[in-house]
């Protein structure tokens, strides 16, 4: 997939760098091409690297008067592009892309995002936007978003323009000291749930507040690796036990009859490489993807809402949550019944 990246060419600090190279990893070792500005500066360096260094490739859209800046691509790692001026240089991005990220940035950045926000707004492309809040640099954004809905001023729903992704969870719940009162001071407050301001702790409160999901190679040299030393996933997923038996089953199928020594055993696992990144990757990438979205109690009630309105889709879906279709396939669905529901709404 080819995942186009609006992003800063300044030098910033940890708290923005690392994250970058995280997700820059997660692009490369998942095979992806990072689609970027081409530059070789600040945070659009960070990323380059990181992608080019897990194993990805790069394509770069630079413009004439940043050609001086622009990275040193090797044909074998990718392709560099020079544009004439920056209105061709957007186009560009967005036509060789299939998903779009945007991370922080100053005003060009903003302008590429808004761009490509008002063509998604007017059906000009369908392809799907996230925004990567770190650090929460986007909340102001977020918020004046929020308000051009409320107010009217956003002809479709704002998560069906754009995905605002937090990486934050629970951060309240950390520290020994305070970290149970906390916790049950949240679930205290939930509406639906039954009052736990009486209750006694039996033990410490233990776990983890952050599970991050990791995807590596299958194979390392004449080393297979199954389940958890494979991919390992969010819990919250419910695909541990299951991947890990498919894992395991994929590498039997794949030595099956094999004498598992010199070419044939190569073979073999270039076979369970080769189905690995067909059946789990996929699965994988959309449940990361997932992962990293923030949602909201209207954002959930839309989505199955519109679920429910289509049989079809109601299959799919139950499809999808047993890993019998790959996301892709339910996404493009749940767009057209999101796109149907709203020109529906509009009738009305």
């Amino acid at each position: 997939m080819n995942i186009c990246v609006f992003l800063s060419a300044a030098d910033l600090p940890e708290r923005y760098t690392r994250p970058a190279r995280e997700f820059a990893e997660l692009l490369g070792k998942g095979g992806h091409t990072l689609v970027w500005g081409g530059s070789d500066k600040g945070l659009m360096k960070v990323v380059a690297d990181g992608v080019e260094q897990s194993g990805g490739k790069l394509l770069g859209v630079s413009v004439e008067f940043l050609a001086a800046s622009a990275r040193p691509v090797p044909a074998e790692s990718g392709e560099m592009i020079i544009t004439a001026d920056l209105a061709e240089r957007k186009a560009q991005l967005l036509a060789r892309a299939d998903a779009v990220v945007i991370m922080v940035g100053g005003t060009g950045t903003l302008d590429e995002a808004t761009e490509i926000l008002e063509l998604k707004k007017h059906g000009m492309h369908t392809k799907p936007v996230v925004l990567l809040n770190t650090a929460g640099f986007y909340d102001g954004l977020r918020e004046q978003f929020q308000r051009m809905e409320d107010e009217g001023f956003l002809p479709l729903p704002l998560t069906e323009l754009v995905l605002f992704a937090d990486k934050a969870r629970v951060a309240e719940w950390r520290g020994a000291d305070s970290r149970m009162e906390e916790f049950l001071k949240y679930f205290d407050g939930l509406a639906e749930a039954p009052s736990v301001a009486d209750a006694v702790p039996e033990s410490p409160l233990l776990g983890y507040s952050d599970y991050p999901s990791q995807l590596r190679a299958p194979v390392a040299g004449s080393v297979p690796f199954v389940g958890d030393a494979a991919l390992s996933l969010d819990a919250m997923a419910g695909v541990g036990c299951g991947f890990a038996l498919l894992t395991a089953e994929l590498l039997a199928d794949s030595l099956d009859g094999r004498s598992l020594a010199g070419d044939d055993l190569r073979e073999g696992l270039d076979q369970y490489r080769r189905r690995f990144e067909e059946n789990l990757l996929p699965h994988a990438e959309g449940i990361c993807g997932d992962s990293l979205v923030g949602k909201n109690e209207a954002t959930r009630l839309r989505m199955f809402e519109t679920i429910c309105e289509s049989q079809e889709l109601s299959q799919k879906y139950l499809a999808l949550t047993g890993r019998m279709v790959r996301p892709a396939e339910f996404q493009r669905e749940f767009m057209r019944g999101l796109m149907a529901r709203s020109k529906r709404a509009a009738r009305t």
